[in-house]
């Protein structure tokens, strides 16, 4: 179905309306007056496109201005804007090539953070949890928050695992606006850690586009000679001051995150009335993910015929009949979530047995079996080895031989590697 216009509540599709409960505008700024007002007076100063990179002639004045904005938001030293989120992790990623030949990205990470460190690093590695990284490790890549999965990163238990100069990059694309201290993010609350490095995107809850990085400013002035930025479009102006009417914004109010999180803690609690399991961690999108295709859609044919739209969507790893994703925003209204709850019992009847329909858990449990399965193949092969070589050598060789493996392996563990021409992201990209 087509859709043919959108509010911050309401969307219409083929002449129907209803309810929208899709897309990532958390904080329903893409349809606040004061972003159009920004589009509308930049488009008329620089046109809709510079047509330039930023190293050239494309780089303006709502550039550097919003540049310097989100500096002093995240308090980090320095920022950089870019074309796109996707674009940020490329750029960010970019400078480990030369400096890092080992690196670990989180298995619920966004593909375009995975893809892009396994494209530039020597060797980068799948982690779980964090004690799934090695102490000492010089870099570990993660998503601030899984939104399909409900977890924020614990940041507190990664970094003491990083070396002292090693490098924490954290994608904020949908935390940034949402959580934290003043929407400020993940990080913002793990302040005086490791080196951080940040990305994210500004067409989340900062309902407008673009994506940034954000980190040391030695970073910074390297990231603005990579190709990959250099090559690239600059953000159009008018979105480069739509994004600034959208900060300034956030920065004057906790309202609407209050607002939001209400809207959250009521739909929480009737999910786990009817028994289906929750994410660890409160965030405004919920993941429906039924047992069939055949559940899946008439699931959300229940949603349709009480004039709620919540989107069908099929990330990286899902099954192939994907899952509902529910998105709450601070625009939706107490009497549009009293007509969501209304519906929730029957769109999640269960049609096997009478369950109720499985929501997705903060699920790593196919990670975890990667990881214990790569380390009992390597553990299988080691000791097929071991006894070959003890075989065909001197018993004291073989022991010799076997103390030193025994100290190789626990100095470097074998950790699993990602395949070649293989995403990172095993189970889902989430945008």
């Amino acid at each position: 179905m087509t859709l043919e216009g959108r509010t911050a509540r309401l969307e219409r599709r083929d002449g129907t309306d209803a309810l929208a409960f899709g897309g990532s505008d958390y904080l329903a700024l893409a349809h606040e007056p004061e972003l159009r007002r920004a589009f509308v007076a930049a488009a008329e100063r620089y046109g809709l496109s510079l047509a330039a990179s930023r190293a050239t002639t494309g780089t303006c004045a709502e550039h550097e201005a919003l540049e310097a904005e989100l500096a002093e938001f995240l308090r980090m030293p320095a920022a950089l804007v870019v074309s796109s989120g996707s674009l940020a992790n490329e750029v960010a990623a970019a400078q480990f090539a030369r400096t890092h030949e080992l690196g670990f990205v989180h298995a619920g990470a966004h593909a375009s953070l995975g893809d892009a460190l396994a494209a530039r690093v020597g060797r980068v590695h799948r982690f779980v949890e964090a004690a799934d990284v090695p102490p000492g490790s010089r870099l570990a890549a993660l998503d601030a928050v899984e939104p399909m999965a409900g977890r924020w990163a614990d940041l507190a238990a990664l970094a003491p695992r990083l070396a002292p100069d090693g490098v924490l990059l954290v994608d904020e694309a949908h935390s940034l606006g949402v959580l934290g201290p003043g929407g400020r993010g993940v990080r913002a609350a793990h302040e005086g850690g490791p080196r951080t490095v940040l990305t994210g995107s500004f067409s989340k809850a900062f309902g407008a586009a673009g994506g940034f990085i954000a980190g040391p400013a030695d970073c910074i002035a390297r990231a603005r000679s990579e190709p990959a930025f250099v090559g690239s479009t600059a953000l159009s102006p008018a979105l480069a001051a739509a994004a600034r009417a959208s900060l300034a914004l956030v920065v004057a109010s906790d309202a609407r995150r209050e607002r939001l999180f209400r809207h959250v803690a009521r739909v929480r609690e009737a999910l786990a009335a009817l028994g289906a399991p929750l994410g660890r961690d409160p965030f405004p999108v919920f993941a429906l993910e039924f047992s069939t295709a055949e559940a899946t859609a008439r699931a959300a044919a229940t949603f349709a015929r009480a004039g709620l739209a919540v989107p069908h969507v099929r990330y990286l790893g899902d099954r192939a009949h994907g899952a509902l994703r529910l998105t709450l925003n601070a625009a939706h209204e107490d009497s549009d979530v009293d007509r969501l709850l209304a519906a929730l019992p029957e769109a999640l009847a269960g049609l096997v047995g009478g369950a109720h329909a499985v929501l997705r858990p903060p699920d790593v449990l196919r990670c975890r079996d990667a990881v214990a399965s790569t380390a009992a193949s390597t553990a299988a092969s080691t000791a097929a080895s071991t006894a070959a070589s003890t075989a065909a050598s001197a018993a004291a060789s073989a022991a010799a031989s076997t103390a030193a493996s025994t100290a190789a392996s626990d100095a470097a563990p074998n950790w699993p590697s990602l395949p070649e021409g293989r995403s990172l992201d095993t189970r889902r990209s989430s945008m």
